[in-house]
């Protein structure tokens, strides 16, 4: 009985919702006089979207110099707050 309703209810939507051509036949449309004039059309703009992702630069190694001088650099001593 359900598969019923559906297809009648489908049907009664069918009938009812007209056919609608989104194009004009030949027979509706009349060609264009010589002096008539129609509306140009501003010209269609294009969006192109482009993204663009930067390399990311690999970060040197320090040089053995350098890891010598941070090290060497003396550390303050620890708070007395933390336990």
């Amino acid at each position: 009985e359900e598969e019923e309703e559906n297809l009648a209810l489908a049907n009664s939507i069918a009938a009812a919702s007209p056919v609608v051509d989104p194009v004009p036949s030949t027979k509706e449309t009349k060609p264009f006089e010589t002096d008539e004039s129609i509306a140009t059309l501003p010209p269609a703009y294009c969006t192109t979207v482009r993204m663009s992702i930067q390399a990311q630069t690999a970060i040197p190694f320090p040089s053995e110099a350098e890891v010598d001088r941070l090290l060497a650099i003396p550390t303050p001593p620890p708070s007395p707050l933390t336990p």
